[in-house]
């Protein structure tokens, strides 16, 4: 059995519709997801990450895939690193596999110009929301949180129900998860399509992963990504 831990309740939200996508998604290639549980970190700290991986232990998980953000502290592959060399420490009998959300997760939201569009009911263009070399272009893609509630608040749809109280994360996790694509937000954001393998990596059956995966390229468009484009022909994804 694989474990998912994750940061917080939102984050929760938006792996479970996540999850109901690949499910679906292996199905039509005639196979189904191995086995999975989902745990919540208590916090940021590394402990809270440690706990919860422990306790899938405990559980039966002989891996874990876990999933931070990074808000852009240390953010890169040198801190997914930093971080699976530190669990794996504290979990020696544990398979763990870290992705670290550029810079969180609702920067995926916002890399998926469709699901905000949808869930929104509003025109929406999206642009790259992940982690940049550039220092300008990094404090310009801050605040997706801020920017998402800002999106949902002046939206003709939401426009009333939030018009003096802007919505927190678990109720705008609610409003797009329904409509969230991970592998349409992974042409513009590169932590997701990492999240993406690790998903199919550790979760759907060797047997029909490349099948699925070419899915994937042809359905969302990935196909034309050259990092997706070099995990198919068998490389790695930073």
């Amino acid at each position: 059995m694989v474990g998912l831990v994750v940061e917080g309740a939102s984050d929760q939200i938006y792996l479970s519709a996540v999850l109901s996508w690949l499910q679906n998604l292996a199905r039509q290639n005639n196979c189904d997801l191995l086995p999975c549980q989902l745990e919540q970190a208590e916090g940021k700290a590394f402990s809270g990450y440690v706990t919860a991986a422990k306790l899938l232990q405990i559980k039966g998980c002989g891996q874990v895939i876990i999933l931070r953000d990074s808000d852009f502290r240390n953010c890169g592959p040198k801190e997914k690193r930093r971080v699976e060399q530190h669990l794996q420490q504290r979990c020696p009998n544990l398979k763990i596999s870290v992705t670290v959300a550029e810079p969180e997760i609702e920067a995926w939201i916002l890399a998926d110009a469709h699901c905000v569009s949808q869930a929104c009911g509003t025109h929406y263009s999206a642009s790259p929301t992940g982690w940049s070399t550039n220092a300008a272009t990094r404090n310009k893609l801050r605040n997706a949180k801020e920017r998402l509630r800002t999106i949902v608040a002046n939206s003709l749809k939401f426009r009333n129900t939030y018009k003096t109280v802007a919505p927190t994360e678990v109720e705008m996790a609610r409003i797009f998860a329904p409509h969230f694509n991970i592998a349409r937000a992974a042409r513009l954001n590169s932590s997701a399509l990492h999240f993406l393998r690790n998903l199919l990596t550790h979760l759907v059956p060797q047997a029909c992963r490349r099948r699925t995966l070419a899915h994937i390229g042809q359905q969302c468009q990935l196909s034309k990504n050259p990092t997706f484009r070099r995990w198919f022909n068998g490389g790695s994804v930073p």
